[in-house]
C-alpha cells in the first residue's frame, strides 16, 4: 500500500470514530422521563434505603444496594452537568457550518489529526 492510501484509510477511521463518539454522546444524553431529582430528594431516598436494608430479604437487599449505588453516582454527578457537554468541551468546533469533516480534522499545518483540543 502506498503512503497516500494508508493516510486515506487512517483518515476514514478517524472520521468514523468521530461520528461514532458523537452519536454515542447523543444516545447517552437523552433526557429521562419524569421530574428531575434534587440533591435533597436523593438524600432522603438514600436514608430510606438504609432503614429498609435492616429488614430486607436477600433479593430486596440486592435491589436496594444497587439502587443506593445508582443514587450515589447520580448525586456525585448532579453538579457536573450533562455528559455530552463535558465530552464536547474537549473538542474544537468547526469554523463554519459548511466546513467538511476533512477540513475540520485537518489542522492548519496540513497533517491529518484527530479533533484538536481547544
Amino acid at each position: 500500500m502506498s503512503a497516500d492510501h494508508k493516510a486515506a484509510l487512517a483518515q476514514g477511521r478517524l472520521e468514523s470514530r468521530v461520528v461514532r463518539e458523537y452519536l454515542e454522546a447523543l444516545r447517552n444524553s437523552k433526557p429521562k422521563r419524569g421530574r428531575k431529582r434534587s440533591a435533597e430528594t436523593i438524600q432522603k431516598r438514600l436514608a430510606k434505603i438504609e432503614t429498609e436494608l435492616a429488614t430486607a430479604d436477600p433479593l430486596s437487599e440486592l435491589l436496594l444496594v444497587q439502587e443506593r449505588r445508582d443514587l450515589q453516582d447520580e448525586f456525585e454527578n448532579l453538579d457536573s452537568g450533562p455528559t455530552s457537554a463535558r465530552r464536547s468541551s474537549r473538542l474544537c468546533r468547526s469554523p463554519s457550518p459548511t466546513a467538511s469533516v476533512a477540513t475540520f480534522l485537518t489542522p492548519p499545518g496540513g497533517k491529518s489529526a484527530s479533533m484538536l483540543p481547544c
